[in-house]
């Protein structure tokens, strides 16, 4: 694996009318659609799903750290101090 193939590899995804952006455009406009055609009929112009799930990983934690935006998901400092066992004590 060189860099010549790493940017091959990665040109092949976001081809438009197959790979990353199609599958993107066609989750976003169409889920139902987009998810039979890729399992009763033509898998060609879809990316992986989990090629797609990682991709959009990578590009959702880039644009996460690239515009310094904080996310909550799961806040393990308020475990012990819920609202409820505030009221009831």
């Amino acid at each position: 694996m060189d860099a010549k193939y790493i940017s091959h590899e990665i040109q092949h995804l976001l081809h438009f009318d197959k790979g990353f952006l199609f599958t993107f455009k066609e989750l976003l406009i169409r889920p139902g659609k987009a998810v039979r055609e890729y399992l009763r009929e033509n898998r060609e112009k879809y990316v992986k799903p989990i090629v797609f799930l990682v991709f959009s990983a990578v590009i959702y934690t880039f644009l996460i750290h690239l515009f310094h935006i904080d996310v909550l998901i799961f806040n393990i400092k308020g475990i012990g101090n819920t609202q409820w066992e505030n009221n009831h004590n």
